[in-house]
């Protein structure tokens, strides 16, 4: 470096060590405290749950069942996963757990429901939306495993009717491997699931036995047997 270098070095460096006895000063003579350290704030993406109802109603995250509180708490939760992306009003969440005689504080319960609901998914983000007087749970479809199975469903009988039988088979394969028991298993007895119940149950598909994956129309139609979905 030569000496028009070094003189230019010296002088910053004196310039930044001037700056910082005034900065030190005038924060001295201020409140005492050094000014805050600036990061520019990166977005934090919320972890992703999962919200299972072809068995007993779950939400899992990282492999772990969050507890989701009280049955009739539940009830709400399960409202909302049946209809996810769907803004549900307060009336049909108060009318699915009490029916037509609800107590006088029933919208005041759901309210408590949807905070402490809101409280068990945090980890999941903001899931739980108000909108419209109602409630929606906003979620991609394909972390809901109703939405999944019945998206699976459609891609194999679009396959099977296009003569795709393996292809078709193997769809229907992880369509059922989403059912961890029977539809919304925990809430059999309760008036507001028993549609739903049934048109789950209508709508899968009945596996005759097990083997191979089929290649021919012929194997295939008795590997699966799909019953009406309505």
């Amino acid at each position: 470096m030569g000496a028009g270098g070094m003189r230019r070095t010296v002088a910053e460096s004196g310039r930044r060590a001037a700056d910082e006895r005034l900065i030190a000063r005038v924060y001295r003579e201020g409140d005492g405290r050094l000014p805050p350290v600036v990061r520019s704030a990166e977005p934090r993406k919320a972890a992703q749950v999962e919200f299972r109802a072809l068995g007993d109603l779950e939400v899992v995250h990282d492999g772990q069942a969050l507890a989701l509180g009280s049955h009739q708490q539940r009830q709400v939760l399960a409202v909302l996963v049946l209809s996810a992306g769907e803004v549900i009003s307060a009336d049909r969440l108060i009318e699915a757990l009490w029916g037509e005689r609800p107590p006088a504080a029933a919208a005041k319960t759901v309210q408590v429901y949807i905070s402490r609901l809101r409280k068990a998914l945090a980890v999941g983000g903001e899931v739980i939306v108000t909108a419209d007087h109602g409630y929606v749970l906003r979620v991609d479809p394909e972390r809901v495993d109703l939405c999944a199975f019945e998206r699976l469903l459609d891609e194999g009988r679009r396959a099977f009717a296009e003569g795709e039988f393996g292809r078709a088979a193997a769809v229907l394969d992880e369509a059922l491997g989403l059912w961890r028991g029977a539809p919304l298993a925990d809430f059999a007895f309760d008036a507001f699931a028993a549609r739903e119940i049934a048109r789950l149950r209508s709508c899968a598909w009945r596996r005759s036995r097990r083997g191979s994956t089929p290649t021919s129309r012929s194997a295939a139609t008795r590997r699966w047997s799909p019953s009406s979905r309505r």
